[in-house]
């Protein structure tokens, strides 16, 4: 396990740790071969073999499935408290619903806040 920004871990999974742990999320991302699918868990339908990128998230961690190197992998993001530098950004989408976003800030060696990691936070 690792830390991205305080309060913010990032552990990796097998593939198997993955795919059995998509019940716990509420909305998903993914991007396959022959198209892509997003909304609510339980209407996506993945088709494992043409995966390219998922990511399944709710409000306090996501689970991002991708590729690095020829090889899939998989990791678990997750919030152990309270995070204090963000920021929140929605985007509206095709099917007229809206994703919001969570950019997490950390100060570089300059002190000016840079945005160390981003997130899908929900869909509304």
């Amino acid at each position: 396990m690792a830390q991205i920004v305080e309060n913010l871990e990032v552990e990796n999974l097998t593939m198997e740790e993955a795919k059995v742990s998509l019940g716990n999320y509420d909305f998903a991302i993914v991007h396959m071969i022959s198209q892509m699918q997003y909304g609510e868990m339980d209407s996506i339908i993945v088709n494992w073999e043409e995966l390219l990128e998922m990511r399944a998230f709710k409000e306090k961690e996501e689970l991002h499935i991708f590729e690095r190197n020829g090889e899939t992998k998989a990791v678990h993001v997750f919030e152990t408290d309270e995070v204090k530098d963000i920021i929140l950004k929605s985007y509206l989408m095709r099917n007229g619903k809206k994703l919001v976003v969570k950019e997490y800030l950390q100060p570089d060696e300059d002190g000016q806040a840079v945005v160390k990691y981003t997130r899908p936070l929900s869909m509304k």
